[in-house]
């Protein structure tokens, strides 16, 4: 379930009128979940979840992996 050999793009000038919110929970293992909003005049228009598998499930393989989801609208 690992794809290593993905392309990069470039990424878009940001938009310096975005207001960065981060917020750092402690996990179940050494990882952290993070969320990460943008906000512009207060209203919610990207958001970013890194939650550790470890929060979902108690295997061992599942310690040292993160989960990524995240929705953006211009």
């Amino acid at each position: 379930m690992e794809y290593l050999d993905y392309p990069a793009i470039e990424p878009d000038v940001p938009d310096s009128l975005v207001e960065v919110q981060v917020q750092v929970e402690d996990g179940q293992s050494d990882l952290s979940n993070i969320t990460v909003r943008a906000l512009r005049d207060e209203e919610e228009i990207g958001i970013c979840n890194v939650l550790s598998a470890s929060d979902m499930s108690p295997a061992h393989e599942a310690q040292d992996r993160i989960f990524v989801d995240g929705r953006y609208r211009r």
